[in-house]
């Protein structure tokens, strides 16, 4: 059988490998046709504890079975292990990262998003569907030989949505090095929330939010959501490297913060609540037009002060976090920071 993501080879026509003195032709290598009838039988046994509908719309959603196969290498996610529960909708899954040659397989479980930092997982499962918990998704990897050496890097990213919480996305690129799969040098710096070409030269750049990502309060709510600043973009260069402050990503993040904010925090949807995600965000483009720290916390403090807790909501949830902000260094400059924006006023007009 030809699967789209594999080469097929046929034979000459006019000629019989049955012919006198011809050699058996040895079969292709089809490394996503052995590993497609793995999967199969770890799938098999799920689909036969109950209703698979569930379980189709995740492997889909997820692209658990997806296999990339070019000149003698090939990645793939592998289901691994399912776990589910009689009756119920819970679904929770553990899929491999892996990668075939001809004579070696290498694998490595990707860690779920999480709040800890991990790469790999350290926990049995690293995809899940659990209503009214939350759920993860992976994206689907994208493949590129970055450092041209013939030996395609992955990149990998999943999002995860907590019912009550934080919504984010986590990622990592790839190699093979060493004799294993390990992390990719010269991408090891970013915490990658997306791929795209941004510049249309053939090459897929990252998209990442760090260091102006974290968990903070949400007003009110009683649980933590995810609180990001802009994306930036990590541009891919012809020499495997990446850089976060060239002309490309300045014009990338251009387009989110296209000048300094004259006003630093942003009032919600009443005059007297307060928009914690806009008012993190200008702080983050205020940094990366240069207005120095100082400025920053000075306007943040004049107008969120103490917070009130019989009125959360009509002032900063998170001054700290604000203050944290203002005191980061972006990894993409808009402006010179030894020629300092003008510092914002600490509210609209």
């Amino acid at each position: 059988m030809c699967l789209s993501v594999t080469a097929c080879r046929h034979s000459e026509p006019g000629r019989d490998s049955r012919d006198a003195g011809a050699r058996p032709q040895a079969r292709p290598w089809q490394p996503c046709e052995a590993l497609s009838a793995e999967g199969a039988k770890v799938l098999r046994a799920a689909r036969a504890m109950g209703p698979s509908a569930g379980l189709d719309r995740v492997l889909a959603a997820s692209h658990i079975g997806w296999c990339r196969a070019g000149r003698g290498v090939a990645w793939a996610l592998a289901p691994e292990r399912v776990a589910r529960t009689a009756g119920s909708e819970l679904l929770d899954l553990r899929f491999a990262l892996v990668r075939l040659t001809p004579n070696t397989r290498h694998t490595l479980v990707p860690a779920a998003p999480n709040v800890e930092g991990h790469d790999v997982s350290a926990t049995p499962f690293n995809l899940w569907e659990r209503p009214g918990e939350g759920s993860v998704r992976v994206a689907e990897p994208v493949v590129f030989d970055f450092d041209g050496d013939g030996d395609p890097e992955v990149v990998l990213h999943a999002e995860r949505n907590d019912s009550e919480g934080a919504s984010y996305a986590q990622g990592r690129v790839w190699t093979f090095t060493e004799g294993g799969i390990f992390l990719y040098e010269r991408a090891a710096s970013f915490v990658v929330t997306g791929v795209e070409d941004v510049d249309r030269d053939g090459r897929p750049d990252l998209k990442f939010s760090t260091p102006f990502s974290e968990m903070s309060e949400s007003c009110g709510a009683g649980f933590e959501v995810h609180v990001a600043g802009p994306t930036f973009v990590a541009h891919s260069l012809a020499d495997g490297s990446f850089n976060p402050d060239d002309a490309v990503a300045r014009a990338y993040l251009a387009r989110q913060c296209p000048r300094a904010p004259t006003a630093l925090v942003v009032r919600g949807g009443s005059p007297s609540q307060l928009d914690d995600a806009a008012t993190a965000l200008n702080v983050a483009c205020a940094r990366a037009w240069g207005v120095d720290d100082a400025s920053l916390i000075t306007a943040l403090r004049a107008t969120c002060g103490q917070r009130d807790t019989e009125r959360a909501c009509q002032s900063c949830t998170d001054l700290e976090l604000l203050e944290r902000w203002a005191r980061l260094s972006p990894p993409t400059h808009l402006a010179p920071l030894r020629s300092p924006a003008p510092a914002p006023h600490a509210t609209e007009d």
